[in-house]
């Protein structure tokens, strides 16, 4: 997709919504919720957060602790947008979904388009 001008408005927006949930928040979080965002009911998984953000699983874990309730860092409070659930036919595998909050800021960058 390129970025026009006439869309950089809209990207200015929905960037604004990650600043009022943090200013200093990663754009690797970002990118992660919004690929949790784009997984819809089927959810997505650590492999796909991996591959998104080109890291190992153990990275993507700690992308998506911090986008989850309980931060990897103990010091830290999570931001509470995402939660993991296990996957019925994988039991080592667990799927990644929108928690009420993240589905919140979902439908606020959705407006935005």
């Amino acid at each position: 997709m390129t970025t026009t001008t006439s869309t950089m408005p809209e990207l200015f927006q929905m960037l604004d919504e990650f600043y009022k949930l943090d200013p200093v928040l990663p754009i690797r979080l970002a990118l992660t919720f919004c690929l949790v965002a784009k997984s819809g009911k089927e959810g997505a998984t650590m492999k796909d957060v991996a591959a998104l953000l080109d890291m190992p699983q153990s990275g993507a874990s700690r992308q998506v602790s911090a986008l989850s309730e309980k931060h990897w860092n103990k010091n830290k409070k999570g931001y509470g947008l995402i939660k993991s659930v296990p996957d019925p036919n994988n039991w080592k595998q667990k799927r990644l979904f929108l928690s009420e909050k993240g589905e919140r800021l979902a439908a606020r960058l959705e407006a935005i388009r």
